[in-house]
């Protein structure tokens, strides 16, 4: 009869270790997955940080901004795949500086979640002598 008792105690304890393993392993996947939605918005977003910055360096002695946003958007936001039009994209200029301001919206679907949007604003400037140096 003693065996029987501490076998029924050993089984609980197991039941309860197995419980937690499977708990943990559906919030590793619950990670996995919010990390498989998530980061490629954010990679999409950092390249289009680092291409606007590019861009406004590259583009800082141009004059016209409608020939500066059609070149911006072959180059940049087709590759990246990211749609932006012209009022998510302000492009001034200071002088010889040419200021960069973009505002935008992506969303993304989770599964069990529903949509969320994440926003992103960035800002990027340059001055024509930088292009030159």
């Amino acid at each position: 009869m003693e065996n029987t008792g501490r076998f029924n105690q050993a089984m609980r304890n197991n039941r309860g270790y197995s419980m937690m393993q499977w708990m943990v392993f559906i919030l590793i996947g619950v990670v996995l997955y919010a990390s498989y939605i998530v980061i490629p918005v954010y990679m999409a977003d950092y390249q289009l940080k680092k291409g606007l910055t590019r861009m406004a360096m590259d583009l800082a002695g141009e004059t016209d901004t409608h020939d500066v946003y059609k070149r911006m958007s072959k180059k940049i936001f087709v590759k990246i795949g990211i749609d932006l039009t012209a009022e998510q994209l302000k492009i001034s200029r200071n002088g010889n500086t040419l200021i960069v301001d973009v505002e935008y919206e992506a969303p993304v679907e989770f599964l069990l979640y529903g949509p969320h949007t994440f926003k992103f604003r960035h800002h990027a400037q340059a001055t024509a002598t930088q292009m030159i140096e």
